[in-house]
């Protein structure tokens, strides 16, 4: 196979945000419910977790702050 295919199948297994890994838990909720590793109710409490912090996605990281808007 392609080492650039290789790099491009590996790259699509990871999310590009929070917002992303949210949906594939919110996606995989029956794989991840199965043989009682994770409960419908920890599922919820984390997606809801995830919402509520979720504001901080269009906010510039520290670092980013530090490069661009301290002087």
């Amino acid at each position: 196979m392609n080492c650039h295919l290789k790099k491009l199948k590996l790259s699509q297994q990871f999310c590009g945000s929070l917002r992303e890994a949210m949906e594939s838990l919110d996606k995989d909720r029956e794989f991840l419910t199965q043989g009682g590793v994770f409960t419908e109710i920890r599922l919820m409490l984390t997606l809801l977790l995830i919402l509520k912090n979720h504001k901080f996605e269009h906010a510039p990281h520290p670092v980013e702050f530090e490069m661009y808007y301290s002087s």
